[in-house]
């Protein structure tokens, strides 16, 4: 398996908030970022890759399968 490394820069919701266009664009050049919260991580915000793009979308096709399949009619 490839390892691969990744640089994580750490925000405040309340930066986020305050600066939402500067991390947006930043995200879209590739950019990824750890929300916090109270001290923890809220939330990872990070450009959306092809292969993460394809994993959410098979991800998302198994959900709806399983609940379709739960459906009791």
């Amino acid at each position: 398996m490839e390892e691969s490394t990744m640089s994580v820069t750490t925000i405040t919701v309340r930066d986020l908030q305050d600066n939402f266009n500067d991390y947006f664009e930043k995200v879209q050049s590739g950019q990824t970022f750890a929300i916090t919260l109270d001290g923890g991580i809220l939330a990872y915000l990070g450009p959306h890759t092809e292969k993460e793009k394809h994993k959410s979308t098979k991800l998302a096709k198994r959900k709806k399968r399983n609940l379709e399949d739960d459906l009791p009619f």
